[in-house]
């Protein structure tokens, strides 16, 4: 898609050659970009200060200095230009093509310039294939869908229509409609975390507003919303032993 890939971080400039390089060229600094990941997410990651915090929750630091953050992150970025400098891959970043036009910086825009549903659409498209790249994700709720169906087959299998039954469907009802409801949070839980570097470095630069990104991330994981809770109640809806006749 780009012949050339420019990175910045706090104005300085830590890449600038061939897109096709800069993977190999991270790595070998010790910025390895994870298999079956966006690589240009993954710089977006790399680049930010949250991508420190990250790292100090990992190491269990739930308390971090902020002042102690900016210095660990402003030494990252060091570190990235003086590697960039020696590496020879250095370009004439002021170098400007014929046709390209500069910004107006009177234009007064401090915010993005495309329409909501320009910004809702691409977003979607990106959740798209995100889903098609990482199908990991999907076969975990599948799975995690199947398993709990069946372990409320075992609790709750052909429970009769006597009193002490209907106790027993009550208290069915009431631990299906509970694990659909935590499932619908774990969209949240399993994928928002690795995504907020990147989410936040976008909206800070005005790419895109919060609320077309919300919506987006609601359309994309529609369809898992809706086939999830109808797999769980195909599997225990009759060996529970539900009402078999629309009444």
């Amino acid at each position: 898609m780009f012949d050339r890939l420019m990175l910045l971080a706090k104005g300085k400039i830590i890449f600038f050659n061939k897109a096709e390089l800069a993977v190999n060229y991270f790595s070998s600094i010790g910025e390895s970009c994870p298999e079956l990941s966006n690589p240009a997410d993954f710089f977006m990651s790399m680049m930010s200060i949250e991508s420190i915090e990250l790292d100090e929750q990992e190491k269990g630091n739930a308390i971090v200095d902020k002042e102690d953050i900016a210095k660990k992150y402003e030494e990252k970025i060091n570190f990235f230009v003086e590697e960039y400098l020696n590496k020879g891959l250095v370009n004439d970043h002021k170098e400007k093509h014929p046709s390209i036009k500069g910004i107006d910086k009177n234009s007064g825009a401090t915010g993005p310039s495309t329409s909501f549903f320009y910004q809702f659409g691409l977003l979607c498209r990106r959740n798209f294939l995100n889903l098609l790249r990482l199908p990991q994700t999907s076969y975990v709720k599948v799975l995690t869908t199947v398993v709990t169906a069946v372990f409320a087959i075992l609790l709750f299998f052909d429970v009769g229509t006597d009193e002490p039954g209907i106790q027993n469907i009550q208290g069915s009802l009431f631990f299906i409609t509970m694990n659909i409801s935590f499932n619908a949070i774990q969209n949240v839980i399993l994928i928002f975390p690795d995504e907020r570097p990147v989410f936040l470095r976008e909206v800070n630069n005005n790419m895109y507003k919060t609320a077309p990104y919300f919506w987006a991330k609601i359309i994309s994981e529609l369809p898992f919303s809706i086939l999830t809770p109808a797999l769980f109640g195909v599997i225990v809806y009759y060996a529970i032993g539900y009402n078999p006749e629309a009444e």
